[in-house]
């Protein structure tokens, strides 16, 4: 699942559930609230459909998603026997945005030595499990203020399993963001009409 072009109020404007069976690809885009109620009816509706319409019983092996708490707390409720993993590319955009949120924009930009120990901080994520853990440490020197955000959000040990990708085989889904960008260039602009949308759909 993936999210993008946030607007006020907690509108994501574009979000896309992306589902693949064999022989079935299930593509879901809208405009919804970031908010547990909000996924939760999405998943129930889309378990519904699956069942009814297509004869399909829903259960997952696997969600790959952002690190939303809404969203992850619904995935939960829903799917208690799924393995929920997040994804890797997200997971360094939020390590790289943290920089930028602690002012060490410019420090990161100008400074390698500050860049090659964001980027290790990054690299844990391929460690096996409680080692992400154990090489943390060893990056601490640099920028304090980062490394105390990433001890607290990322190394509860309740966490790790969720942005470790060690012997993951699909550690993003960029995929997805690919096809949202294709389908957005192929639209030529913001606001389709519905059958207009609904051709693009067909012809995707």
């Amino acid at each position: 699942m993936d999210e993008g072009y946030t607007r006020g109020s907690g509108f994501v404007r574009r979000s896309a559930a992306y589902g693949v069976q064999p022989r079935r690809v299930v593509a879901l885009t809208g405009r919804l609230r970031r908010n547990l109620s909000t996924y939760s009816r999405i998943f129930e509706v889309v378990y519904f459909k699956a069942e009814v319409e297509l004869g399909v019983q829903l259960d997952p092996a696997k969600f790959v998603c952002d690190f939303e708490t809404a969203l992850i707390t619904a995935i939960q409720s829903n799917f208690p026997n799924t393995r929920l993993q997040g994804c890797f590319f997200h997971f360094c955009q939020a390590v790289v945005l943290q920089v930028g949120r602690l002012g060490l924009g410019n420090h990161y930009a100008n400074n390698q030595e500050l860049r090659k120990k964001v980027k290790m901080l990054m690299a844990i994520s391929i460690f096996a499990g409680e080692s992400s853990a154990r090489g943390f440490p060893n990056l601490k020197c640099w920028g304090v203020a980062l490394f105390d955000f990433f001890q607290r959000e990322w190394l509860p040990a309740t966490k790790i399993s969720l942005w470790n990708v060690r012997g993951v085989v699909v550690r993003t889904n960029n995929h997805l963001d690919d096809w949202q960008n294709r389908m957005k260039k192929r639209a030529r602009k913001h606001h389709l009409r519905f059958y207009r949308f609904l051709q693009l759909i067909i012809d995707e």
